[in-house]
């Protein structure tokens, strides 16, 4: 029954959120983490191109300040060696200069003020001569004792005083002086000296500090360098956090939810069994309840009983219900017969619809399984081989410099500055970015196939799997079985005869007199008449009770009468045409019809008319003793 399948149904969920619908999220969730890991490379390709672009200023800022670095150490490496330069000339000049004033305080022989020693020489032998010409006084004496110099000083002031001794009387030694005289051409070469020694003090030392100034002056200038370098760039981000944390954050929630609702439904599938055992319970109680109080209940099976009871009625010749119209075939039918009634159509469409949905449900699960698990696979192979086709041979940039001077060593240390970044890196990234889906399960596939075949057999013989619970209860209740045939066996006599009575009577009122038998369609057709090209003309040749077209109809032999019948309405009206025949020629009594109320009618309106009626009379209160005495 329902419930049966409805546990059936269950037991499909359970399995189909087991591998099937565990695989499909998993490769959901495998399809977020490779976009995510798909934007992280596009990401990182979107810095590299950044990077690339920036590449030949950054080399070429580093290369400046590498070049600054390494000049400027060597233009300390030059000022140093020049500071020594400068250090050692000094040293020397001052040590010149200590030299000539060492010799300037020994002897002072290079006096501008006093004169060379050869003048002085030359002046002191002049001075004896005059001496010896005229008499000196003690104070010349004393003033040549103050003019003197310390060397010529013990020899002029014996001589003075040799002559002063001697006086004019040795004045002939005088002449002796002019001879003398000649020695001091001997000091003449230190007068040369002199001028050596006044040429390195003042024009030597002070050109040569000149131009060591000039030097040092024109070194600094040619070694001096000033470099600026500006470049501005400016980042703005707005992402609080990566995209990739944000899609795995996501994916996380996602399938903790999921794995929430997949627990929640397993539970409520598993409440949803017990809940189908109980109801099953229930219903057998409950239909149990009614088979056995209420005879009308299900009673529409034409059971072994029902047949005796017809053939008793048949050996004591009274009227039975075999066999059984078209009509009462569709709406009864035997246990053991494949034929379902009308009412087991019913509900057999309506479970193989709930089926059919239950099934497309299902099938909708394991066809995304499948679909995503193929598509996934056919896009790891083409990201493989794509990736696969993929040969980057980049090598690194290689600057051979030889040489062991100082802007040899500086170029050889610039080498790593061209180096270009390997683009093997983002091909790797591509290769972890391929996504690895769960293999499916066929097993599972076959199990659902399986409990969806089970569900589908099931429900095309739920039908006849219901009738065993009448066979049950006729088994174990058979005074009610017995009770239940008679009810059905007179319920099927009451409303066939019945149904002959209102169809006789129909009839008789739709086709007595020669009226014209006209339907609401007729009366559209010859309205509309474009409604026969859909709906055809209207076939006259038909039964007048069922309406059923045949060849073989039974008209009325009566003449004028328009009568005509299928057999088996024919024979269900005891052979009798109703039309032409009055009711009390076959057997209808009740009928009144043929009475003619015309002259009512009349006598009923001239009341209505009359306007000397009471009030009473026209509001349709009718007084059966005012009535009386009018008749």
């Amino acid at each position: 029954g329902k419930a049966g399948r409805q546990c059936i149904a269950a037991y499909g969920w359970l399995v189909i959120l087991g591998d099937p619908y565990s695989t499909l999220s998993y490769n959901l969730r495998a399809i977020f983490m490779g976009i995510s890991c798909e934007q992280g490379v596009l990401l990182s390709a979107i810095k590299y191109i950044q990077k690339m672009i920036m590449q030949p200023i950054k080399a070429l800022s580093k290369t400046f300040m590498e070049l600054l670095k390494k000049w400027k150490e060597a233009i300390n490496k030059i000022v140093e060696m020049m500071k020594m330069f400068k250090k050692v000339v000094k040293s020397l000049v001052t040590f010149l200069e200590l030299g000539v004033s060492w010799l300037n305080n020994v002897v002072n022989l290079c006096s501008h003020e006093v004169g060379t020693p050869f003048q002085r020489c030359t002046f002191a032998f002049e001075d004896i001569n005059d001496d010896c010409k005229v008499t000196q006084t003690i104070s010349q004496f004393s003033t040549c004792l103050d003019e003197a110099s310390t060397g010529m000083l013990v020899f002029t002031t014996v001589f003075h005083y040799f002559q002063a001794l001697v006086g004019p009387t040795f004045s002939y030694v005088c002449l002796v002086t002019d001879l003398v005289s000649n020695v001091c051409y001997i000091v003449k070469p230190i007068d040369y000296i002199c001028e050596l020694i006044s040429f390195a003090t003042g024009v030597l030392v002070k050109t040569v500090s000149k131009k060591f100034k000039l030097l040092m002056s024109q070194i600094s200038t040619m070694l001096y360098i000033e470099v600026i370098f500006h470049r501005d760039q400016k980042i703005n981000t707005t992402s609080d956090q990566n995209l990739k944390n944000s899609i795995e954050m996501a994916s996380k929630r996602l399938v903790e939810r999921a794995s929430y609702i997949k627990d929640l439904f397993k539970k409520f599938c598993t409440i949803i069994q017990l809940w189908s055992i109980v109801f099953l319970i229930a219903n057998v109680m409950i239909y149990e309840h009614k088979f056995t109080r209420y005879e009308s209940f299900d009673n529409i099976f034409i059971s072994k009983r029902l047949i005796n009871i017809d053939m008793r009625r048949a050996k004591c010749k009274f009227s039975t219900i075999f066999p059984l119209s078209y009509h009462e075939r569709q709406k009864y039918c035997s246990l053991t017969s494949l034929k379902l009634s009308k009412s087991e159509r019913k509900q057999l469409i309506k479970a193989v619809a709930h089926t059919f949905f239950t099934a497309i449900k299902m099938c909708s699960i394991l066809v995304a399984d499948y679909v995503i698990f193929t598509v996934l696979i056919w896009l790891r192979k083409l990201t493989k081989d794509l990736t696969d086709t993929i040969n980057i041979q980049s090598d690194p940039s290689e600057l051979q410099i030889q040489g062991s001077s100082i802007f040899a060593r500086l170029l050889q240390h610039m080498n790593n500055i061209f180096d270009v970044v390997d683009l093997k890196h983002f091909v790797n990234a591509m290769n972890e970015c391929i996504i690895k889906p769960k293999q499916i399960n066929l097993d599972r596939y076959i199990e659902v196939g399986v409990i969806l075949a089970v569900l589908f057999i099931f429900t095309i013989f739920q039908p006849y799997g219901l009738r065993m619970r009448q066979v049950v209860l006729n088994h174990y209740y058979p005074e009610v079985a017995n009770r239940r045939a008679i009810y059905l066996y007179k319920q099927i006599l009451t409303k066939r005869s019945n149904f002959l009575t209102i169809t006789q009577r129909a009839l008789r009122r739709k086709f007595s007199k020669n009226k014209p038998t006209e339907s609401f369609m007729d009366i559209l057709k010859m309205k509309y008449p474009w409604l026969t090209i859909i709906f055809g003309h209207t076939q006259h040749n038909s039964c007048l009770v069922c309406g059923k077209t045949d060849a073989s109809l039974t008209h009325c032999k009566s003449v004028g009468c328009s009568g005509q019948y299928c057999n088996s309405c024919y024979k269900a009206l005891q052979k009798k045409c109703t039309i032409c025949k009055k009711p009390t020629e076959y057997g209808d009594l009740d009928d009144i019809s043929e009475i003619d109320i015309s002259d009512e009618e009349d006598t009923f309106q001239d009341k209505f008319n009359d306007n000397t009626l009471s009030y009473d009379y026209q509001a349709r209160k009718w007084d059966p003793n005012q009535s009386n005495k009018e008749s």
